[in-house]
């Protein structure tokens, strides 16, 4: 026998269970002998299917801690089969998923944007499920501050999309339009900028060493560059006046010029400093991550973007936040990042898509901060918990953290709740843990995704004293 839709049966329940006279009850009728007709079921049938549905139904409403099936982006930048954390952590979730060796698994997608949306137990999309009551499920200050006083979101959405990232090539040379401009784009076009809303991220390295560009140099640095690769120099048309006025429009006028040299002048150049560059038996880290770059991305101007941007190094746990308008590429590593919910990208180097160099020479920061400067300290909560609070309102990012060495009293540890909807997902966890709300239990696993309602609260509990657990959870924070 064919199953009803679920989705289905409960709409005509909800306006027909209880009909108030006689016209009501014979359109109820109607409904079931005509839905019996086609799912070819006789009345005595459908009403103890029927029963069943009620059942689920029930159940799933009182649930408030719901396990995601996540979907997977398989760019080329990717780590390739069991090498992706991404790959294990969707295996984890669903056992049906095959991994294949030469395939790359780069991004693991947990939220309801349209490219790649959650689902709810491999059923439902999560979007739907907000639907149902986004007051409830999310909370009414979301709903009014996020659909209410505006328009890039529908209602269903979440106004985060939180990912995981494993990277085996170098991402391109990027920044994220603040919200104006990114309207104006997606206006102008949108084939090659689908959102209209803006795209501030962070992101939480899960790797001993995830590596990155993020942000202009210092100026001391971005000159001693200048001098000690003159092929730079070259592409760059000479510093602009930079070494006399370290300001930042010379800077702008200097990458710029490099940005807009055109493929014969790069080439050239890059030939001679890879040339000199293999010759050297004494070659720097940054040199080296020159060659890499090449050899990736053979003849593209991207690769001397690293002699102007911060190389950034960063152990596990460590995060950065990247604003509007903040130059940046990822390099190699995994981490979980968390964004507004947007795809909006303006490229320009290390990259065969899209590039739109005008625009984000124009659009950039050109403020020039060290390294550490760029990186996002936390709050701690409690031993086990640091928040990470960037200054925009649609995410923060928990992180919860326990060593084998470190006791939870009882064999238990309270999570408390956030005003919004959040998910949560596991990266580590040893044998024995159990997340419990509102009366449930829930299995933990690493891999494993979960969506927990607005202002519930989860405990932990484990068989034993000692354990281990990482796990990040993504919720709105409103800051105002």
């Amino acid at each position: 026998m064919t199953e009803p839709n679920l989705e289905e049966i409960q709409n005509i329940e909800n306006l027909l269970v209880n009909p108030s006279h006689e016209k009501l009850e014979e359109l109820k009728q109607k409904f079931l002998t005509k839905l019996c007709e086609e799912f070819k079921v006789d009345l005595s049938e459908f009403n103890g299917e029927m029963a069943i549905i009620k059942t689920q139904i029930t159940a799933l409403q009182t649930l408030k801690m719901h396990r995601l099936n996540c979907g997977v982006q398989k760019y080329g930048w990717g780590r390739r089969g069991r090498d992706s954390k991404v790959a294990l952590f969707k295996q984890s979730q669903d056992p049906s998923f095959t991994i294949t060796d030469s395939e790359t698994y780069a991004e693991l997608w947990m939220g309801t944007h349209s490219n790649c949306p959650s689902k709810i137990n491999n059923t439902e999309l999560l979007s739907d499920y907000i639907k149902s009551n986004p007051q409830q499920i999310l909370g009414d200050k979301i709903v009014e501050h996020f659909y209410t006083k505006s328009d890039t979101l529908k209602t269903g959405d979440l106004p985060f999309l939180f990912k995981v990232l494993s990277i085996n090539q170098a991402l391109s040379i990027q920044a994220h339009p603040n919200k104006t401009l990114a309207a104006q784009l997606n206006k102008n076009d949108p084939k090659n900028y689908p959102d209209s809303n803006h795209k501030p991220e962070m992101l939480i390295s899960i790797s001993e060493n995830f590596q990155a560009l993020c942000g202009f140099r210092p100026i001391e640095e971005i000159l001693t560059h200048l001098e000690n690769y003159p092929e730079l120099k070259t592409l760059c048309q000479g510093d602009h006046g930079l070494s006399s006025e370290k300001n930042e429009k010379n800077l702008k006028l200097c990458f710029s010029a490099m940005m807009n040299q055109s493929d014969s002048i790069v080439s050239e150049q890059l030939n001679l400093l890879k040339k000199r560059l293999e010759s050297s038996s004494n070659r720097s880290d940054l040199e080296n991550l020159f060659l890499d770059l090449d050899r990736q991305y053979s003849n593209d101007v991207g690769c001397f973007s690293i002699f102007l941007l911060n190389l950034i190094h960063m152990k596990k746990g460590e995060a950065i936040y990247l604003s509007a308008n903040i130059p940046h590429a990822y390099l190699y590593g995994d981490g979980v990042e968390c964004m507004a919910c947007s795809d909006n990208v303006v490229r320009a180097g290390l990259t065969p898509k899209f590039k739109d160099v005008g625009i984000l020479c124009e659009m950039l920061d050109y403020s020039m901060k060290s390294s550490e400067e760029n990186k996002l300290n936390g709050f701690r909560v409690n031993n086990f918990m640091i928040d990470y609070k960037p200054s925009v309102d649609e995410f923060s990012v928990q992180v919860i953290k326990i060593d084998n060495s470190e006791v939870l009293t009882n064999g238990r540890l309270e999570i408390p709740s956030v005003q919004s909807g959040s998910i949560l997902i596991v990266t580590e966890a040893s044998e024995g843990l159990k997340f419990e709300c509102n009366g449930e239990s829930f299995e933990v696993k690493e891999g494993y995704v979960y969506f927990i309602e607005c202002d519930k609260e989860i405990n932990l509990t484990s068989e034993s004293e000692n354990c281990v657990l990482n796990a990040f959870r993504a919720y709105c924070d409103i800051k105002n």
